[in-house]
């Protein structure tokens, strides 16, 4: 195999400097933890945050994420710990317990 042909090959194959600068303008998405509280629980869960650059630190969430969240804040202000259990990790408050010994 001819050496200059495959190196033009690799050349080829590179990203160019456009493309490079396209994918940090594409959004990235990543997994945080966000809080539920309702009531006297709070439920730890797993949502995806998206960024809208390679650089940027601020984040959203999508329509559904945040609809996703407002049922879960319903279930928390209703006492459903199945339900909560089933999304994420759930906390009682203390003075709850307390008040129900």
């Amino acid at each position: 195999m001819n050496t200059a042909i495959g190196e033009s090959q690799a050349v080829l194959d590179r990203p160019s400097s456009v493309e490079r600068l396209e994918a940090l303008r594409l959004p990235r998405k990543e997994l945080i933890t966000h809080w539920v509280v309702g009531g006297d629980y709070a439920v730890a869960i797993e949502v995806e945050a998206i960024f809208d650059s390679g650089f940027s630190s601020e984040s959203y969430l999508s329509t559904e994420t945040v609809h996703h969240l407002e049922q879960l804040t319903r279930l928390a202000k209703a006492g459903e710990v199945a339900a909560l259990e089933a999304a994420g990790t759930v906390y009682i408050r203390k003075s709850s317990l307390n008040s129900a010994r």
